[in-house]
Formats: C-alpha cells, sequence, structure tokens
C-alpha cells in the first residue's frame, strides 16, 4: 500500500465516523511523532480510527501494509 493509499483510507474512514455521528477533530501529530485526532473528544490514533470505522481485521491489514477490499 501506497503512502497515498494509506491516506485515502484514513479520510474515508474519518468521513465514516462522521457519517456514524461521531465529532471528529482536526488531526495532530504529538511529540512522539504518532499522528492523532479527537474523537468524541477522545485522542485516537491512526488504528483506532480504522479499528473503528473497519473493523479489527480490516485495521490489521490497513496496518501492514496489504490492500483492503471494502
Amino acid at each position: 500500500m501506497t503512502k497515498e493509499e494509506y491516506e485515502r483510507e484514513y479520510k474515508a474512514a474519518i468521513s465514516s465516523l462522521k457519517q456514524h455521528g461521531h465529532r471528529v477533530g482536526s488531526p495532530y501529530v504529538s511529540r512522539d511523532g504518532v499522528r492523532s485526532v479527537r474523537v468524541d473528544n477522545f485522542p485516537w490514533t491512526d488504528d483506532a480510527v480504522f479499528e473503528e470505522a473497519w473493523g479489527k481485521e480490516q485495521s490489521a491489514a490497513i496496518a501492514a501494509g496489504r490492500p483492503t477490499p471494502r
């Protein structure tokens, strides 16, 4: 999976969370270099975003860089 594909998946997951009624802030990078986004006023990593949007199996596939059929 390319960086561009990963970012498309991330944006789609964020959009899905919003469509399901979650309040989603703007992504930010913490001091340790990890991207997070506030969802319902809690900080979520990319993994948490993908897991909530697509489930554990899809999230693991994205983390491993494998293509993900939806």
